[in-house]
C-alpha cells in the first residue's frame, strides 16, 4: 500500500511540475509579446507620456505642434486630456468676495446708523462682525458699503 501511495504522490508531483513548466513557458511568451509588440499611440500604457508631453507643450507654447503630432499618429489630443482632468494643476486664486451681513449699532436714526457703519475702521468692522457671529477671521477686508438700516427690536 505504501508503494502505491508513494507512486501516486510522485505522479502528482510530476504532473504539477509539467503544469508549472507549461505555465512558465506561457508567461515567458506573454512577457516577450508585451515587451516587443507595437503599441498604438492611444494605448493606456503610454497615456502618461502624452500627458507629460501635453503639459510641456502648454508650458513652452508648442500646443499647435503637439496637436498636429497627436492627430498625425493617432495620439491623445489635449482636449481629451483636459476633459479627463489630466492636465489639471493646483492653483490658488485670489478672489474678491462680497458678503452682506446685518450688524447692530447704536444710532439716533437709520441714516446715522448707516453713517456710523461706513465710518468704522477696518479693525472696528472686523471686531463688530466677529462679535456678532460672522467669523471673517483672517479674511482681508478692503472696503464695505453700508446700504440701509432698520430698527433692531
Amino acid at each position: 500500500m505504501l508503494s502505491i501511495t508513494a507512486h501516486t504522490e510522485q505522479t502528482q508531483h510530476d504532473t504539477d511540475l509539467i503544469e508549472l513548466r507549461a505555465e512558465l513557458e506561457r508567461l515567458k511568451t506573454e512577457n516577450l509579446r508585451l515587451r516587443t509588440e507595437d503599441v498604438e499611440a492611444d494605448d493606456l500604457r503610454v497615456r502618461h507620456i502624452w500627458i507629460k508631453a501635453a503639459r510641456e507643450a502648454q508650458n513652452a507654447d508648442y500646443c499647435r505642434e503637439y496637436d498636429r503630432i497627436a492627430e498625425a499618429v493617432g495620439g491623445i489630443d489635449r482636449d481629451t486630456l483636459r476633459s479627463d482632468g489630466e492636465l489639471d494643476e493646483s492653483y490658488l486664486v485670489t478672489t474678491h468676495i462680497t458678503i452682506e451681513v446685518s450688524l447692530p449699532i447704536q444710532a439716533c436714526d437709520a441714516d446715522d446708523a448707516v453713517d456710523k457703519i461706513d465710518n468704522l475702521t477696518t479693525y472696528e468692522l472686523r471686531e463688530l462682525a466677529t462679535e456678532n457671529g460672522y467669523g471673517i477671521g483672517d479674511v482681508e477686508v478692503d472696503s464695505w458699503d453700508a446700504r440701509e438700516a432698520e430698527r433692531d427690536d
